[in-house]
């Protein structure tokens, strides 16, 4: 064999040699793209499962509105975070990952003081009506720490009456029996709502008359029990009527609960 016949042949073993380590190269490199992209898959899917299943949680036939509660403030952070951009797990919450939430009632939320006495010759006491009239001693504030509270549903007063006041909206003063949930803020009832969910403490409170000479009078007071609105949505019933998915993320984005 003549030497430019070896030449012709070392360069076409050099081109097929070349071919197939760019063949290689190329398969390698597509079988790791298909590789990371299924892990990123898979990855999604994880973080959709776990955020529905902790919403999931809430789809049953009958629950306190303790539970609807904790379903609302897991939605809140969740619309919060997406208002303020943050970041979770490397994915910026963006307005797909929105949870609406809408809670139905049958009447509006109710805060209420009751003030209780002792009757005349008995140890039982006896709840004073709205309008016992001047005959009853008045609560202090000083006796009371739900008293001092400084939100629109808590107004500072020197004294105390029994009574009961509905929850209404800021605009028309109207007890509202809708409230919702989305990251606009601006939906029906939703200032009303976000402010029952930032009072975490003093949900109920009850105080008794220290005063045992005082307290057996038929005319005074022996003990006084406050209610605020959300513990009135605490202890009403519940059922979860609708939760819905998204089609492009299939996460959950919408529940809806009504009162039993």
């Amino acid at each position: 064999m003549d030497s430019s016949a070896t030449k012709a042949l070392i360069m076409v073993a050099s081109v097929l040699l070349a071919m197939l380590v760019i063949g290689f190269v190329t398969f390698t490199r597509n079988r790791t793209s298909d590789w990371a992209t299924t892990q990123d898959e898979k990855i999604l899917t994880e973080q959709k499962d776990k955020f529905n299943k902790e919403f999931e949680a809430y789809d049953k036939d009958l629950m306190y509105g303790l539970d609807v509660i904790s379903c609302l403030n897991k939605a809140k952070s969740i619309n919060d975070q997406i208002v303020e951009e943050k970041y979770v797990t490397g994915d910026k919450y963006d307005v797909l990952y929105e949870v609406k939430v809408k809670v139905e009632l049958k009447t509006g939320l109710e805060e209420s003081i009751e003030v209780y006495h002792k009757q005349k010759g008995l140890a039982t006491e006896e709840k004073y009506a709205a309008d016992a009239g001047p005959n009853w001693v008045q609560l202090k504030e000083a006796e009371f720490s739900f008293i001092k509270k400084d939100t629109e549903y808590f107004k500072k007063a020197t004294t105390f009456k029994p009574e009961t006041k509905p929850l209404q909206t800021k605009n028309n003063k109207k007890t509202t029996t809708e409230y919702n949930l989305t990251k606009d803020k601006n939906a029906s009832g939703e200032g009303e709502l976000r402010a029952l969910l930032s009072v975490t403490d003093t949900l109920s409170e009850t105080k008794k008359n220290k005063n045992q000479a005082e307290a057996v009078k038929e005319n005074s007071w022996s003990r006084a029990e406050f209610k605020s609105f959300t513990y009135d949505l605490k202890t009403r019933k519940f059922t979860c009527t609708r939760m819905d998915y998204s089609s492009e993320t299939g996460r959950i984005n919408n529940i809806v609960f009504e009162e039993l």
